[in-house]
């Protein structure tokens, strides 16, 4: 979600005339984000990405979650990307694992489980969305911070260890796990990350929070690491072609529209506009989003103006202004630089609400 970016935006705007100390941290901040996004615009690279969590009080006292994203964009503009994922988890005293291939080649998405080897059509911008969201998120890009606890360099590289504000760990603990950010508990947060030749090599989250109401105490750490860039390959099974085109029964849309609208509500806070049940909003401060169902659009609404992106049409608008742009042909019409920017904008924070319940736009047109 957004929020973290508006708050790194408002953290950015306080420190004008405070200590110097603090002003540091806004600029490690932005060398962190730029780096992370040089990282992520990278053609080819290999990702590991690394869950562990402990739990004292749930069912589940312990999981290891590991995954392997190798990502190439290959001379032929083909986004191909495979991801292996295992999974090792204990209740009560049992370990359980699980394992799983994701590949994604031409319009489908491969998936190989146990002893099952489904193909199923699939977008590759809403692969990407729903799929990497949950493993590379956004939400880990903008962190804000309250103090730098140690750092040095090494060679060309620099290594960086800082305290998490407790806000922001709150929000990421919702993001996470799905939990209401107004019963979290902080106990302590951290970011240590490497950054070299202007790009992210690693970096490491360490968060642990309790919820009494829902007697969950947990630590957590994430950990990621990037190699390989510019080089890495994906490799395909021999035996794509014993892939079996999923038959699974898809619900209609007003079914996940509902399904997405008690989500919105339950988990992540949205409210009811006014006696219409369709329109949903979230207001962040100084960004509201909202859902409305009745006319099939997602808003991103400021304190100076209101970007409208249709996902029946996949266009989007600027309320009260003639700027419009067409995401199918890639066409703007009578929009400012910043009106393009803010409309695209409207459509990636879309994805990213859809991709937290789980959810794809052709589930609900």
């Amino acid at each position: 979600m957004k929020k973290i970016n508006i708050l790194v935006m408002i953290l950015a705007l306080v420190l004008v005339g405070c200590t110097a100390k603090v002003e540091d941290n806004s600029a490690l901040l932005k060398e962190y984000s730029d780096a992370m996004k040089a990282t992520k615009s990278l053609d080819n690279y290999t990702l590991t990405n690394s869950v562990k969590q402990t739990n004292e009080i749930d069912e589940i006292k312990y999981s290891v979650q590991n995954d392997e994203i190798i990502y190439s964009n290959n001379m032929d503009n083909k986004n191909e990307v495979s991801i292996y994922n295992s999974t090792d988890y204990e209740i009560e005293g049992t370990s359980e694992i699980t394992e799983s291939n994701l590949w994604y080649q031409d319009g489908f998405l491969y998936l190989e489980e146990a002893d099952t080897k489904q193909k199923t059509n699939a977008d590759y911008a809403e692969f990407m969305t729903l799929y990497m969201q949950n493993i590379t998120m956004s939400a880990y890009d903008t962190p804000t911070v309250k103090k730098l606890l140690d750092s040095k360099t090494v060679g060309d590289a620099s290594y960086y260890k800082l305290e998490l504000d407790p806000e922001y760990v709150k929000e990421l603990a919702g993001l996470l796990f799905g939990l209401n950010e107004t019963n979290v508990t902080v106990q302590s947060g951290t970011i240590e990350y490497e950054i070299q030749n202007g790009l992210v090599k690693n970096r490491e989250f360490d968060i642990e929070v309790s919820v009494e109401s829902e007697k969950l105490k947990t630590h957590t750490i994430i950990s990621q690491i990037w190699s390989n860039e510019g080089t890495t390959v994906v490799e395909y099974p021999l035996d794509l072609d014993a892939f079996v085109t999923s038959q699974e029964t898809t619900k209609d849309s007003a079914t996940n529209i509902e399904e997405l609208r008690k989500s919105l509500i339950d988990k992540y806070g949205y409210e009811v506009e006014g006696e219409n049940d369709l329109i949903l909003s979230y207001d962040w401060g100084t960004e509201i989003y909202i859902f409305n169902f009745e006319e099939s659009t997602f808003s991103l609404k400021t304190n100076k103006d209101t970007f409208v992106y249709n996902w029946n049409t996949d266009s989007a608008k600027v309320s009260g202004s003639k700027c419009t742009y067409d995401f199918m042909n890639e066409e703007s019409k009578d929009c400012t630089e910043e009106e393009l920017e803010n409309v695209k904008l409207a459509k990636e924070v879309f994805l990213e609400e859809l991709a937290y319940n789980d959810m794809l736009i052709s589930e609900i047109k």
